[in-house]
């Protein structure tokens, strides 16, 4: 209830009441409409976290959009660290 964070370079802030957010030591930083500002990628970004948001409403198309960043990340030549669960 309350909490923001800035989502853009011109400062602008998404209130974050009643949104399912991602947390890091700092705080929130990333939900299914806007990252946070501090915690997107740039030209010196070395390794991500990939979360797929998906819904029971459409079986299958998580899988199918992860499915689809393994391709990318591979055929680009990254590296995939499954996460423990």
């Amino acid at each position: 209830e309350g909490t923001s964070y800035v989502f853009n370079r011109t400062g602008q802030e998404i209130t974050l009441t009643g949104l399912l957010c991602l947390h890091d030591s700092q705080g929130p930083c990333a939900n299914a409409v806007k990252d946070a500002q501090r915690t997107k990628t740039h030209e010196e970004t070395r390794a991500v976290t990939i979360v797929v948001w998906g819904t029971v409403e459409l079986p299958g198309r998580a899988e199918e959009v992860a499915g689809r960043y393994r391709e990318w990340i591979e055929k680009t030549g990254g590296e995939i660290v499954a996460a423990s669960r």
